[in-house]
């Protein structure tokens, strides 16, 4: 059963960097004697709730879907929290439910840009939600996956559970994550920097993690895009100033579906980066996989079109400042 195992891993205190205990039921700081529970065989690391949810919310959703996986199959789990989830309009929770099944063919070829595991190699995926890239990760003998949400871990279990795929699943902030410096050769942050509380210090977190040589992939939509959001739709969402977003949102959705979004540019990204010393290796529109996808065939036939203007010189770089979404690899130098 997927769930965690801290062999291999050095972890330390969220909020005091002490030592910590283990027991069957929790962690416990040595230093100041903060507890974390170790819920649904999920250890507990946050400090506070997540953007939508309090703490105590948070983790009565998680009890709610975790009793639900026990007589039912991903994909029925998958139905099933959209079915609880009232921010979460109609249309909406349809096109996320197909995008958490999707979720491994994206991660194919974000794993491809990292570069080859090797038998040392260790990977963390941040927001790793249903698990997509410990599906497509397989290679890599040691990975984590972390997510904020602990609603999304319970998800993501009861998908690794019926694969047979083993990695270990974590409950923390990425601004204040329980795990020693400088241990995973590779690390996703896929679409998450628009998702969090700070993005510059969510992605100093994660640079913190790489080991020497080790690479970071950042993804996020593009705070220039004039076109409609990659998730929600909604055109030139980044352009529009909050309020006059969030009237736009609840007009066209019913609720404003963006509320916590935090709208960023990859030039902003890649100076974030820089300054916590790591090399750009790369910097481009975000790649996309249609490979075992079931989509109707406009949307494939667009998702081609981008993929083709992607690789044109010029347009290329183009699309990296007013396009729908960019990537960056980059890499910790000695000395970060």
């Amino acid at each position: 059963m997927t769930g965690y195992s801290t062999t291999g891993l050095l972890l330390q205190c969220p909020a005091c960097h002490g030592d910590l205990e283990e027991s069957a039921e929790q962690f416990r700081c040595t230093l100041r004697a903060h507890k974390f529970p170790i819920l649904f065989g999920i250890p507990d690391f946050r400090l506070e709730g997540d953007l939508y949810l309090s703490l105590d919310d948070e983790r009565a959703k998680a009890a709610r879907l975790h009793e639900y996986a026990q007589n039912h199959s991903f994909a029925e789990l998958v139905d099933y929290y959209y079915s609880i989830t009232d921010d979460v309009p109609p249309d909406l929770a349809s096109r996320f439910a197909a995008y958490v099944h999707q979720a491994p063919a994206r991660m194919e070829p974000i794993l491809a840009v990292l570069g080859p595991a090797s038998a040392d190699s260790k990977l963390l995926d941040l927001g790793c939600a249903s698990g997509g890239a410990q599906i497509a990760g397989e290679k890599f003998a040691f990975q984590v996956g972390v997510d904020i949400a602990l609603r999304w871990l319970v998800i993501c279990q009861k998908r690794l559970d019926e694969l047979g795929i083993a990695a270990r699943l974590v409950c923390a902030d990425v601004e204040a994550l329980p795990f020693r410096p400088g241990q995973f050769s590779h690390i996703i942050a896929n679409d998450l920097i628009e998702n969090v509380d700070c993005p510059q210090s969510s992605l100093a977190s994660a640079g913190t993690q790489l080991a020497i040589g080790g690479k970071l992939y950042v993804s996020a939509s593009n705070r220039w895009w004039p076109g409609p959001h990659p998730a929600v739709g909604i055109w030139g969402a980044g352009l529009m100033p909050k309020r006059l977003r969030s009237v736009v949102a609840r007009k066209l959705k019913g609720i404003d579906v963006l509320r916590n979004a935090r709208f960023v540019s990859a030039a902003r990204t890649r100076a974030w980066l820089c300054a916590e010393g790591l090399l750009i290796e790369e910097c481009g529109p975000k790649r996309t996989s249609i490979s075992g996808m079931a989509i109707p065939p406009a949307k494939a036939a667009l998702i081609e079109t981008y993929r083709f203007a992607s690789g044109i010189p010029g347009l290329r770089q183009l699309m990296v400042v007013v396009g729908p979404a960019f990537e960056i690899v980059a890499e910790k130098q000695v000395g970060a």
